[in-house]
C-alpha cells in the first residue's frame, strides 16, 4: 500500500509539471502569435515598400528616359547648329564671287553685299545667341528643367532606402526573437515528451504493481479459502465426534442410572432379607 501511495504521489506531481508546462507553451503560443502578427505586418510594410520603391524606381526611370530624350534632342540640335554654323562661316569666308546662271535668272554677291544687308545680319546675330544659348545648356548638362525634380526624387529615395533599411533591420531583430521562441518550444516540447514517457512508465509500472498485487491477494484468498474450508470441514468433523460423544454420555449415563436403581434395589433386598 504504501508503494501504491508513492506511485500515485509521484503520478501526482508528474501531472501538476506537465499541466505547468502545457500552462507555459499556452504562454508562449499566445506569444508566437503576437510575434507572428508583427512580422506579417511588417512583412507587409515591407511589401508596401518595395512596392513604392518599384514605383518610384518607375518613375525615375520615366524621368531618366525623358532626361536621355532631352539630351539626345539637345545633342540633335548642336549637331544641327554646328553645321548651320560651318555652312554660315564658309559662306561668310568666301572671298570670291561667283555667278550662276539659272532659268530663273543670275545673281551675284559678295561678303560686303551681304554683310551690308540688315536682315541678314540680324539673322546671323540671332544664330550666334541661340547657338551660345545651346552650348549654355549643354554645360549645364542638359538638365532640360528637370534638375530640381531630380534632386527631389533622390531625396524620396534615399528616405525609402532608410525606411526599408529600418524595416529589413526590425525584420531580422523579429526573426531572431521568433527563432529564440521557436527554440524554446522545441524545448518545452522535449521537456513535456520526457514527462509523457516518464508517466507512461510510471502507469506501467503501477498497472504491473497493481497486476501483481491483484494476484497475491488473489492467491492470498485462495489459500485462506482453501484453510478456512479445511478448517470448516474439522469443525464439521469436531462436531460430529462432539455429538458421538455426547450420545455415549448420554447413554454412560443412562447405563449408570440404571446401575444406580440396581445397586438400590439390591440394597433394599439385603436390608429386607436381614
Amino acid at each position: 500500500m504504501e508503494d501504491q501511495r508513492a506511485i500515485v504521489t509521484t503520478l501526482e506531481n508528474n501531472l501538476s509539471v506537465i499541466e505547468e508546462l502545457y500552462r507555459e507553451c499556452f504562454y508562449e503560443t499566445a506569444k508566437q502569435e503576437n510575434l507572428i502578427e508583427m512580422l506579417r505586418s511588417s512583412y507587409l510594410d515591407v511589401r508596401l515598400m518595395e512596392k513604392q520603391k518599384a514605383d518610384q524606381i518607375g518613375h525615375l526611370q520615366i524621368v531618366i528616359d525623358k532626361q536621355k530624350w532631352s539630351i539626345d534632342r539637345c545633342k540633335d540640335i548642336a549637331l544641327e547648329v554646328d553645321g548651320l554654323k560651318t555652312e554660315i562661316s564658309n559662306f561668310l569666308n568666301s572671298t570670291t564671287s561667283t555667278s550662276t546662271n539659272y532659268d530663273s535668272g543670275m545673281w551675284e554677291r559678295s561678303e560686303d553685299s551681304l554683310t551690308s544687308v540688315p536682315g541678314v545680319q540680324d539673322d546671323l546675330q540671332e544664330v550666334t545667341e541661340q547657338l551660345l544659348r545651346l552650348q549654355d545648356l549643354l554645360a549645364l548638362g542638359c538638365t532640360c528643367g528637370l534638375k530640381d525634380e531630380n534632386i527631389k526624387l533622390k531625396k524620396e529615395a534615399e528616405g525609402l532606402r532608410i525606411k526599408m533599411g529600418n524595416l529589413q533591420q526590425k525584420l531580422c531583430s523579429l526573426e531572431g526573437v521568433l527563432a529564440l521562441k521557436n527554440d524554446a518550444d522545441l524545448k518545452y516540447q522535449a521537456e513535456i515528451e520526457m514527462k509523457h514517457q516518464e508517466l507512461s512508465k510510471i502507469r506501467e509500472q503501477l498497472a504491473r504493481s497493481q497486476e501483481d498485487t491483484c494476484e497475491a491477494m488473489s492467491m492470498q484468498l485462495r489459500r485462506t479459502k482453501a484453510l478456512l474450508d479445511e478448517k470448516t470441514e474439522l469443525i464439521n468433523q469436531l462436531k460430529q465426534e462432539n455429538e458421538c460423544q455426547a450420545e455415549k454420555i448420554q447413554n454412560l449415563q443412562e447405563e449408570l442410572e440404571k446401575a444406580d436403581s440396581i445397586i438400590k434395589e439390591v440394597r433394599i433386598l439385603r436390608g429386607m432379607i436381614q
